[in-house]
């Protein structure tokens, strides 16, 4: 049996071999070989990670929870106790991967966001992967490569949800919202300059 380092030792497997542990840092490969491993359950101590097949959350009388929670410092093991996060910092993801010959996950081709403002509120983005290189809208110019999950809808703290949001201005698809079905609104359209309805103030719709 190969030698194990401390971080080995604590780790778990449940469901494969050993070499399927000690060769793959969870499902990614770490050298050429290409063989496929499976997990049932992993957790890996020297990345810190955890694969499991799926997961059922159940709560008794309580909401099921999961919350990220991303503290300031050096990954892995060393949090700044009194830092703050930087504003509009990302602190947690949800997201799907594809998969390619090797036998490795893409990055994220769709993936839901979580942002902090840093003063107690955040904001929320249904982010993809566009497949081209772009330029997001609110990145001063920066070209994003073609696999990076941008902010296409995002739902901000007030309660505004923007179509739209980062999509690159140069590549916006034909139509950004497509409904099938029927459209109530409580308020005032705006297309332009050009408004419809009444437009109700702030301070109407405050609870």
């Amino acid at each position: 049996m190969p030698n194990r380092t401390n971080a080995e030792t604590y780790s778990v497997l449940l469901g494969e071999n050993f070499r399927a542990f000690t060769d793959r840092i969870l499902e990614q490969p770490l050298a050429g070989d290409t063989t496929i491993y499976s997990c049932d359950f992993v957790y890996d101590a020297r990345t810190r990670k955890t694969c499991v097949r799926s997961l059922n959350v159940v709560e008794v009388g309580d909401p099921g929870d999961i919350r990220f929670w991303r503290m300031p410092g050096e990954y892995p093991n060393n949090p700044e106790r009194f830092g703050r996060l930087a504003n509009y910092a990302l602190v947690g993801q949800i997201g799907a991967s594809g998969y390619t010959s090797e036998g490795r996950a893409t990055a994220y081709e769709t993936v839901i966001q979580f942002f902090t403002r840093n003063n107690g509120t955040g904001y929320m983005c249904l982010s993809a992967a566009t497949g081209v290189a772009t330029t997001p809208r609110n990145d001063g110019g920066r070209l994003a490569p073609a696999d990076e999950a941008i902010c296409h809808v995002m739902l901000l703290y007030d309660g505004s949800f923007v179509i739209g949001a980062d999509t690159d201005p140069r590549q916006l698809p034909p139509y950004s919202l497509v409904i099938n079905g029927n459209v109530r609104i409580e308020g005032c359209l705006r297309i332009g300059d050009v408004t419809y309805g009444t437009c109700l103030s702030p301070a109407a719709t405050e609870r």
